[in-house]
C-alpha cells in the first residue's frame, strides 16, 4: 500500500491518496457486500414491500454497485487507487488503538477507507431516498 498526502488550501480537507493492493480490495469489497446485505434485510423484513421500498433497493443497489464496480467487486487485477480524507485516518487511528502513537498505518489505511467508502454510500442513500438506518 502506498500513501501520498494531496496539499490543499488553508481550511480545505486534505486528502490523502492511498494505493490499495488486491487483498485490501478484497477486505474493503466484502465489508461493503455486507452492508448491503445488512441493509437489503431490513428493507425486506416487511411481509411485502411496497413501492417506497423497490425505490429504495433500485437506489441502494445503484450506490453500492458504483463502489464495488470501483473496487473491481473485490478481484481486481491490480493495485487500486483512492482518495480519501484525512480527518478519516485520524478517526479510525483513535478508535482502533487508543491514540495515533501505536497505530499500524496499513491496518488504519484499510479501515479508513472502508469507512470512508461506507460513509459515501449512506451519505448518496440519505440524498436520494431520505434518511438511512
Amino acid at each position: 500500500m502506498a500513501v501520498l498526502i494531496t496539499r490543499a488550501q488553508p481550511g480545505a480537507v486534505v486528502h490523502v491518496g492511498v494505493t490499495l493492493t488486491p487483498a485490501d480490495v478484497n477486505i474493503i469489497a466484502s465489508a461493503i457486500r455486507s452492508e448491503l446485505a445488512s441493509t437489503w434485510e431490513e428493507i425486506l423484513a416487511a411481509p411485502l414491500p411496497g413501492r417506497e421500498d423497490i425505490v429504495r433497493i433500485r437506489t441502494i443497489l445503484d450506490v453500492y454497485e458504483g463502489q464495488l464496480e470501483t473496487l473491481g467487486w473485490g478481484e481486481p487485477e491490480a493495485d487500486v487507487e483512492l482518495e480519501c480524507p484525512t480527518s478519516q485516518f485520524d478517526v479510525i487511528a483513535h478508535d482502533l488503538l487508543g491514540g495515533p502513537e501505536s497505530k499500524d498505518d496499513h491496518r488504519v489505511a484499510v479501515c479508513a477507507m472502508v469507512q470512508h467508502l461506507l460513509t459515501e454510500m449512506r451519505g448518496g442513500l440519505e440524498g436520494s431516498t431520505g434518511a438511512v438506518n
